[in-house]
């Protein structure tokens, strides 16, 4: 063997170590990320907005997790439902409205807003709970138009609700912490 394959041949074993080395140190670092979300790192900034025709009030709470809530339709009818992962949004469809909605007894009104037609308002919503949801009833006069449900398994940084007269649209933003 040449002197010159020796040195290639060293060079190429010591670049496959380093290589097998970072694989490993990189692994290491990263599996503590994937597995382990970051927890609520701050808090959550709330939007709300009356893009309806008539004036609406938005009450939002924060309740502990695992919850239920239950509503209760103009024809008597009651509904349960435990609050799931991620962002969802109830609208009462064809019966117009919800006569009531009851969370849970953990909740926690962080704000009652009382909107004309076209205004927003934002606030904070500043140490929730270790494991809690953010909740938004949309109030009209004759009854509760939507209900927005928005939980994460990280860091919720983010909760925005736009009102219809019927029902409403909503977005969040969850960090997980995988990166």
């Amino acid at each position: 063997m040449s002197p010159r394959s020796v040195h290639c041949s060293a060079t190429v074993k010591t670049l496959s170590a380093l290589v097998v080395i970072s694989l490993v140190v990189s692994a290491g670092c990263s599996a503590g990320t994937l597995t382990e979300p970051s927890g609520q790192g701050g808090p959550v900034h709330l939007n709300v907005t009356n893009g309806a025709n008539v004036t609406q009030i938005f009450e939002v709470s924060v309740v502990e997790l695992p919850a239920n809530t239950s509503f209760e339709l103009p024809d008597g009818r009651i509904g349960r439902g435990e609050i799931g992962p991620g962002l969802s949004t109830s609208d009462p469809g064809i019966q117009g409205v919800y006569t009531k909605v009851k969370l849970p007894d953990s909740a926690r009104l962080h704000g009652r807003y009382t909107l004309k037609p076209g205004e927003t308002n934002a606030s904070n919503i500043s140490s929730p709970l270790e494991d809690f949801a953010v909740v938004v009833s949309v109030h009209r006069s004759d009854g509760i138009v939507s209900l927005v449900t928005a939980t994460c398994g990280g860091d919720l940084t983010y909760v925005e609700v736009e009102s219809r007269y019927s029902g409403s649209g909503s977005v969040y933003d969850c960090n997980e912490g995988v990166f």
